[in-house]
């Protein structure tokens, strides 16, 4: 049996970078392939109980800053000598300084850093101090994995490295008028009003409040409309007062952490993704898959721009100028949502393809 220890920067239902190491658990198989967890934040358990079903476990460790840097070093050491792994799966760029480095000094066969974004950070000075961490740590990884090419490119420049996109379960991600009905009707919502969401990290990267400025641009065109925000992050309060401030209160709700996802993406109209930056965009993947028009930046990999539910906006336009699109957009459809599976899957983003790159990448060192 191969151990495997993924280190992520946060693991609990909802984040992209957490459903890519699920998917490979759910389509690997567990008698071959052991999976444990260390992590720096999780305040909901649901990942981290099916991985403990199965015999695995979850480490929770703070996150490295000047004045625990020894301990968890020596918490991390001693973690690995019990725990014998084959494969560390780092994806954390800016934490493999510490991790991998260890991992090689303990002699783990195969050191993995997975590339998941194309920036050092949204803030300018925790890029300043990314820089350095990720060109120091980068150097322990003697397997390099990135989900496009331009996360890949990012990190590892000339340096060879295995892309493998961040697949789904395509038979989750099936449009469902059953599962859109029910989710309507919990939110009371009538036939005819058209509902948008965003899901993902309420981060700068993932630009909410650019997102919530489109859809009050929407409403005042349409005010049969509302909007739902999947996640949690550092801009909560900053919704909430743009919410409050522009009367909003009865047309959006923020979620938190969800874990019922293709049901959500079923129930929506429309997807907004209006981030900075993204490594792959995993959400605007699995939207598509239900045939779910979604409107995203046009910095996103083009590798995401996977069928023709998807329109690629500038982020130089106004929110009145995706709020007009969206509207032509609405009015002219043509597509059968049914039909967005299919693409996807053409494309390259099943799970199971992916989980098999990843199979091969964990069995090339014995």
């Amino acid at each position: 049996m191969k151990k495997i220890l993924h280190i992520l920067p946060q693991f609990h239902p909802g984040g992209g970078m957490e459903r890519v190491v699920m998917n490979y658990f759910d389509n690997l198989d567990n008698n071959e392939f052991h999976f444990d967890i260390l992590t720096h934040e999780m305040n909901d358990a649901a990942y981290a109980d099916r991985i403990r079903q199965k015999g695995g476990k979850v480490f929770r460790f703070d996150t490295p800053r000047p004045g625990n840097i020894g301990d968890s070093a020596n918490r991390f050491r001693n973690l690995l000598r019990d725990g014998k792994y084959d494969v560390i799966h780092c994806h954390m760029a800016n934490a493999a300084f510490l991790y991998l480095r260890i991992a090689q000094q303990e002699s783990v066969p195969l050191r993995i850093l997975h590339s998941h974004q194309d920036h050092y950070s949204d803030d300018s000075l925790h890029a300043l101090r990314n820089i350095p961490l990720i060109l120091w740590g980068k150097r322990y990884a003697n397997c390099r994995v990135a989900c496009s090419r331009k996360a890949g490119d990012f990190l590892f420049h000339n340096e060879q490295y295995y892309l493998v996109k961040n697949g789904i379960d395509l038979n989750k991600f099936i449009f469902d008028l059953k599962k859109r009905a029910n989710m309507r009707e919990k939110m009371r919502l009538n036939d005819d009003c058209v509902l948008f969401g965003q899901v993902g990290r309420l981060v700068p990267q993932k630009n909410p409040l650019f997102g919530i400025r489109v859809f009050n641009a929407y409403h005042i065109i349409n005010p049969n409309s509302k909007m739902l925000f999947a996640g949690e992050g550092t801009l909560v309060s900053d919704l909430e007062n743009y919410i409050v401030e522009h009367n909003l209160e009865n047309e959006v709700q923020l979620l938190g952490n969800v874990n019922y996802i293709p049901e959500l993406d079923s129930a929506l109209d429309v997807l907004l993704m209006p981030s900075l930056y993204e490594g792959l965009g995993l959400s605007l993947v699995e939207a598509q898959a239900t045939g779910l028009y979604s409107f995203a930046s046009d910095v996103i990999p083009q590798e995401a721009f996977a069928s023709e539910f998807v329109i690629p906006l500038s982020l130089q336009k106004s929110p009145e100028d995706w709020a007009s699109a969206i509207q032509d957009r609405l009015k002219t459809n043509h597509l059968n949502r049914n039909e967005g599976n299919a693409q996807v899957a053409l494309a390259g983003f099943d799970a199971r393809k992916s989980t098999q790159k990843i199979e091969e990448i964990y069995t090339s060192v014995q």
